[in-house]
């Protein structure tokens, strides 16, 4: 049976971690702490894998859909989601650190 945005919201820890499942593969993760992660589950070359699609309440139930929607078109199209992430246009993509370096002559910035 599908989730409903009540038992989504309602879903408290246990003290032991537990997956909620909705359909065709996406699945709330809850953790003993009460934190909550989308997941969706999928097979790739015969072997069960998963994504993690988003942290709950930021990522809503319907984004969690729609997402695991796009994910499910890419494993139809032959395209592992993995390597293709599935993230919402709102969701900033992380950028690595630029490294700041010390000169060791001027006790500023290399390079400078």
């Amino acid at each position: 049976m599908p989730l409903s945005d009540t038992a989504v919201r309602q879903a408290k820890p246990t003290g032991k971690n537990f997956t909620l499942k909705d359909t065709a593969g996406l699945a709330l993760f809850v953790d003993a702490m009460g934190a909550k992660q989308w997941h969706f589950r999928f097979y790739w070359s015969g072997k069960q894998a998963r994504i993690s699609m988003g942290v709950y309440p930021a990522f809503s139930l319907k984004e969690a859909r729609e997402a695991q929607d796009q994910a499910r078109a890419l494993v139809s199209q032959g395209v592992d989601p993995r390597a293709n992430p599935v993230r919402p246009a709102w969701l900033p993509v992380r950028r690595p650190r630029t490294p700041f370096v010390l000169s060791s002559t001027t006790g500023g910035p290399s390079g400078h």
